[in-house]
């Protein structure tokens, strides 16, 4: 029980920081925030920061560092999986026991 609440008090920390990069960086309306990057670079820092050790130095440098790296969003474009195309794996009816 202590691992999930661990992963969902870190996730939650994870959302704030980027969201937190995200309207302190004043990106264009079609630029995103790439949320992998950004829950990468916060783990490198958390335990740190958790501990107290130089906390507004090092989160203003995890957010400028989260800021930098965005993709253009593009909405509507979505791509359907072609159903013809078999799955990379085998069922699991299939697997070895």
């Amino acid at each position: 029980m202590q691992d999930l609440d661990a992963k969902v008090m870190c996730d939650n920390l994870h959302s704030l920081v980027t969201a937190k990069a995200h309207k302190e960086a004043h990106l264009p309306e079609k630029r995103r925030i790439n949320r992998s990057y950004a829950m990468t670079a916060f783990r490198s820092v958390l335990s740190a920061i958790l501990l107290g050790h130089d906390i507004g130095n090092r989160l203003r440098n995890v957010l400028d560092l989260i800021a930098r790296r965005t993709f253009v969003h593009r909405p509507g474009k979505s791509k359907s999986r072609d159903r013809h195309r078999p799955k990379p794996h085998k069922p699991t009816g299939y697997k070895a026991c």
